[in-house]
C-alpha cells in the first residue's frame, strides 16, 4: 500500500509538471494522474510523457502560425496519447480510448477530436486536429527521438553496403557504429585504386 501511494504521488507530480510545462492549466485531477502514468511508458524507446509535452509545444507553434485555437492545440497535443495510460486495461486503439476519456472529462470538442483523429481513425472536425497529428509526427520522427527496429537497422546497413560497393576499387567494407573517422582513415590507407580517393576521406570528429 505504501509503495502504491508513492507511485501514485510520483505520477500525479509528473502529470502536474507536464501540464505546467505545456501551459495547460485546469486539467481535471483524473486526467492529470493518467497523464503522469505516461512517465513510465515508452514507444520505440521514446518516453511518451516527454513526447506528449513536445507535441503540445509544436502544436502551439503551428496553431499560432495558422491562426487556430492555440489552447485547444496545446491541450490536444499534450493529451493525444492519454489512451496509452490505460490501453492495457481497455480494448481498442489508444486514440479512441483517449478520446473517450477526454469526452467523459468534458474537455472541449476540439481537444476530443484532436485526440481521436491523430492517427486518422476518425475524420477531422476542426483545424486543430490535423495540427495535433502533424506535431505528433514531428516529435516522433525527429533525429534521435526513437530507436530503430532490427529490420530498419539491417536495411540501413544493406544500403550502406550497396553504396560502398558501388565505387571502383572497393572489394570489402566494414560497418562500425564508431569511430567513423578511424574507419575512414583505414580505408584511405588501404584503398589505392585510381579514382577511389574520393570515398575515403576521414570523417570529421564530433565536438
Amino acid at each position: 500500500a505504501k509503495a502504491r501511494a508513492e507511485v501514485d504521488l510520483v505520477m500525479r507530480q509528473a502529470g502536474e509538471q507536464a501540464a505546467y510545462d505545456a501551459g495547460v492549466p485546469g486539467l481535471p485531477p483524473d486526467i492529470v494522474k493518467l497523464l503522469g502514468r505516461l512517465k513510465f511508458r515508452t514507444s520505440y524507446g521514446q518516453n511518451v510523457l516527454v513526447h506528449s509535452t513536445e507535441t503540445s509545444a509544436l502544436a502551439a507553434v503551428i496553431a499560432a502560425e495558422l491562426g487556430a485555437d492555440v489552447m485547444a492545440a496545446k491541450m490536444g497535443g499534450l493529451l493525444h496519447d492519454i489512451g496509452k495510460a490505460v490501453d492495457h486495461e481497455v480494448e481498442g486503439p489508444h486514440a479512441a480510448i483517449g478520446a473517450a476519456i477526454a469526452l467523459k472529462a468534458d474537455l472541449p470538442p476540439k481537444v476530443v477530436n484532436g485526440i481521436a483523429a491523430h492517427h486518422q481513425e476518425v475524420e477531422y472536425t476542426c483545424l486543430e486536429a490535423p495540427i495535433v497529428q502533424v506535431a505528433d509526427a514531428i516529435s516522433a520522427s525527429r533525429p534521435g527521438a526513437r530507436g530503430e527496429t532490427m529490420e530498419t537497422y539491417v536495411k540501413r546497413l544493406e544500403d550502406l553496403q550497396a553504396i560502398a560497393e558501388s565505387f571502383g576499387g572497393v572489394n570489402h567494407w566494414v560497418g562500425l557504429a564508431s569511430p567513423n573517422s578511424a574507419m575512414a582513415a583505414r580505408q584511405r590507407r588501404r584503398c589505392c585504386s585510381p579514382g577511389s580517393g574520393g570515398i575515403s576521406r576521414p570523417g570529421r570528429r564530433r565536438p
